[in-house]
């Protein structure tokens, strides 16, 4: 075991020119370290002929760190020993040091191109802490949380690579369950926040950043005050999410997690006990589409509203959410306690729904507008700005499966309560469900979750029964008659019921009179057809 004094933790504030000062301070310990690792004996063959010689220049100190790092990097994969090796000799400490003078000196570190040799040393941590709750909890309790608190969530912002690094290490804090750490990192709403910010860094950031914000949601069920809401449900982080969403992603980033999560919950065999979880993401949605109301209709100066594309990007995932959050809450048993939530939920869904069967023209330019999106949903969405792609382009096809969210949350809703069959009929939205009980090409499964709805909403409630028996067809949707007309058919309607009738051409009066005698037999057929 070395000696205490010979670590360098007794100068980790001194300040650092960067000179020969990091060689003094970290470089006289680096073999030593390494000798006790065990990692020197590796490099007895190496074509480095300097690596037993301390390093006399930063240059030479980084060329070993990463070389000696590497190998302390490798040794940690799957090697509790040699993880609680590095911790027991110092060396877990010697690289948090050299950390923690490369981030509060960044800017001197840069100028001798030092960002590979953080990167290994981070990436020694984040192995040496993977699966070990012990070096979880000393990497977090050592030199006053500097790890956490400073060293993290500066790393997220030092390029692609090193971003992957911290959410990976963000992720290994938290993976024991380690209550402490994990309210340490889920209070720190700004680093949340750039967490969001940084979603689409890498793939591998992805998948860490999920797992980060999957722990976050099912922490409600054990870490939090049961009515203590999430960070992005508080007013004023609400805001600023709303007040910047044509600005960054991070409101789509934090809407598309959700969508990831709740599908996965919906999808697993066993769904997680977490009703708390399901209604505050609920409540979040509906929060959210009661913040864009406003642009549902015209304004009282008769002028229309409109969406940015983004926004509408947020409003579709958020429906997402809000489709597999209604079957999600249905499984808990604390489902009765949330009618009024849920009753809120069914209102907005009846008036987006409304919107979307409305018969409507639009008069906008084409170029303003995103036509396809507004025949689908009744909402103006604008195009992207200096987008020079066809509007109605399969790329930007956002509107597909739009009324199938809204049905299938219907549907959810509905599922074994009475007093959401009830609300339905009495805000007249069961006509609504009922022209949904037909394929639609842009709405895949829309009738599909239309007559299960149906289904629902009759399910022990005679005055549903009542109302749809009574219900008589007035008309039919102008693509159904375009189809018909196709195919040399006209539909009447008759005592609320569908009549056929044969499209008869007008003959040239040019044609031979052989000609006029054959076409004339339908006509008769159909003249007795209609004195019937």
């Amino acid at each position: 075991m070395l000696n205490k004094t010979s670590r360098p933790s007794e100068h980790s504030t001194t300040k650092i020119n960067l000179s020969d000062e990091v060689v003094n301070l970290f470089g006289k310990d680096l073999h030593a370290y390494a000798a006790e690792s065990g990692v020197m004996e590796q490099q007895q063959n190496t074509s480095y002929s300097k690596c037993h010689e301390s390093p006399s220049s930063l240059k030479e100190f980084q060329e070993q760190i990463i070389d000696i790092g590497t190998k302390w990097r490798n040794g940690c994969v799957n090697n509790e020993e040699f993880q609680n090796k590095l911790r027991d000799g110092g060396i877990l400490m010697y690289c948090l040091l050299i950390l923690k003078s490369y981030f509060e000196h960044d800017e001197e570190w840069e100028e001798y191109a030092s960002r590979k040799t953080v990167l290994i040393l981070l990436q020694v941590l984040a192995n040496a802490m993977t699966a070990n709750k012990p070096i979880q909890i000393y990497l977090y309790e050592i030199c006053d949380h500097v790890f956490v608190r400073e060293i993290l969530p500066k790393a997220l912002t030092k390029g692609k690579n090193m971003t992957n690094i911290a959410c990976m290490s963000i992720y290994n804090s938290i993976a024991k369950g380690n209550l402490q750490i994990e309210g340490e990192i889920f209070t720190n709403k700004q680093l949340m926040i750039d967490l969001l910010d940084y979603l689409y860094e890498t793939k591998q950031t992805k998948e860490w950043i999920f797992l980060i914000y999957k722990k976050y949601f099912l922490s409600k069920a054990y870490m939090t005050e049961i009515d203590e809401p999430f960070f992005f449900e508080e007013e004023d982080h609400f805001l600023h999410l709303i007040d910047t969403v044509n600005e960054n992603n991070t409101l789509l980033n934090l809407l598309e997690i959700m969508d990831q999560f709740c599908s996965e919950e919906t999808q697993a065999a066993e769904p997680a006990r977490a009703s708390e979880t399901y209604k505050h993401l609920l409540m979040f949605c509906v929060k959210l589409i009661g913040h864009f109301e406003n642009k549902f209709h015209p304004s009282t100066e008769n002028t229309l509203h409109m969406f940015t594309f983004t926004q509408f990007e947020c409003l579709f995932v958020c429906l997402e959410c809000l489709a597999s959050l209604s079957g999600l809450i249905n499984l808990s048993k604390e489902k009765s306690q949330y009618v009024d939530l849920r009753k809120e939920c069914t209102r907005w869904c009846l008036t987006l729904l409304s919107l979307s069967c409305v018969n409507k023209e639009i008069k906008q330019e084409e170029n303003f507008v995103f036509t396809e999106i507004f025949n689908q949903t009744g909402l103006l969405v604008m195009t992207r700005e200096n987008d020079d792609r066809n509007v109605d382009s399969d790329e930007d096809q956002m509107f597909m499966g739009y009324k199938t969210l809204l049905v299938r949350s219907l549907a959810n809703l509905t599922y074994a309560t009475r007093e959401i069959q009830d609300y339905i009929r009495e805000e007249q939205g069961i006509p609504l469900v009922l022209s949904c009980c037909a394929f639609q090409d842009p709405n895949p499964f829309l009738r599909e979750w239309g007559v299960f709805c149906v289904r629902n909403l009759c399910e022990n409630n005679e005055e549903n029964v009542k109302f749809i028996s009574g219900v008589k067809l007035e008309s039919l949707d102008e693509s159904t008659e375009e189809l018909l007309a196709k195919q040399g058919f006209k539909a009447t309607i008759e005592n609320g019921k569908i009549k056929l009738q044969k499209i008869i051409v007008p003959q040239e009066s040019s044609s031979q009179e052989s000609e006029s005698n054959t076409s004339s037999c339908p006509s008769n057929s159909a003249t007795k057809e209609n004195n019937q």
